[in-house]
């Protein structure tokens, strides 16, 4: 399939702001198929703020403030880029991770066989839970169940052929919450790039081989009993803890000057320059008793 990519400025998360680009909106409002049902209900009530400590607070927001543009001027002056040598080996020492607020990512850099870990901030193991207890008890379902933070998954890339691999780097570009990898293999210059959108709600992984062809396999492996299928063209993850939580993630290629094809559970990019992996991600979880 030859697509048209959107027009998406890589080095700049700022088209992405205000108007929506092609394919990023459908994708991620496609979640659930504006299915209603929904779980995990709680409300929290903030209590109504002490006129004692207003004056106290004004005066100090406005020297936090202050000193807040100390350190964003400080900031500005120097790059904020964490930038390594080696493609990450642990998830935990050397993984840069990335996020939006609700869609968190771990991006390893691996030329060979790449991995961003997904997560998204709602999906856990635990129930309502009115006691607050972690007994035993506490552990079945509907019987007050703290739970834990649980990972969705995997989206991978594995290329057909790596070569060998020469001046590679990877950075993660703190200003612009922009991951990069970049090596040379031979004449082609591969680079691929990441970000989380805030207004889109989606995951945008560029992947780039300049004076070369793009080859290899991308997959979306889900972390628990999941069920992987496709729907039109987007790979589809769909799943649901024991505590009855529905998660799901969406996954859609668009390639430059080359083609996508299914191959099994995975889309066998070959023969393009570039390639736009999109992918939404999200739960059934709200916030609010009235609502579950």
């Amino acid at each position: 399939m030859h697509q048209t990519l959107p027009n998406i400025d890589f080095g700049s998360i700022r088209p992405l702001r205000g108007k929506q680009t092609a394919g990023f909106e459908e994708l991620s409002v496609q979640l659930f198929h504006g299915e209603t049902e929904r779980r995990h209900s709680h409300r929290l009530t903030p209590p109504a703020p002490d006129v004692r400590y207003r004056f106290l607070g004004s005066k100090f927001m406005k020297f936090f403030l202050r000193i807040l543009a100390c350190f964003t001027a400080a900031a500005s002056a120097a790059p904020l880029t964490l930038r390594f040598d080696e493609p990450a080996t642990d998830w935990e020492k050397h993984g840069l991770p990335l996020g939006n607020g609700t869609i968190g990512a771990v991006a390893m850099g691996d030329p060979a066989h790449d991995r961003i870990q997904i997560t998204v901030d709602s999906l856990w193991t635990g129930d309502e839970n009115p006691s607050g207890g972690y007994d035993e008890a506490g552990k079945q379902r509907g019987q007050g169940c703290f739970g834990a933070f649980q990972s969705m998954g995997d989206l991978t890339f594995t290329a057909t052929s790596s070569g060998k691999v020469s001046d590679f780097h990877r950075a993660l570009d703190l200003q612009q919450a922009l991951h990069t990898t970049s090596w040379k293999s031979g004449i082609t210059t591969h680079t691929r790039e990441i970000f989380v959108s805030f207004p889109d709600k989606v995951l945008a992984w560029h992947l780039t081989a300049k004076d070369g062809t793009l080859d290899g396999l991308l997959e979306l492996k889900g972390h628990h009993s999941d069920q992987l299928k496709w729907e039109g063209n987007d790979l589809r993850l769909t799943g649901e803890p024991a505590n009855g939580l529905k998660y799901e993630a969406r996954v859609r290629v668009f390639i430059h000057k080359g083609k996508q094809q299914k191959e099994g559970d995975g889309i066998r990019l070959s023969g393009g320059e570039q390639a736009l992996v999109l992918m939404a991600a999200d739960t059934n979880y709200v916030m609010g008793s009235d609502a579950g």
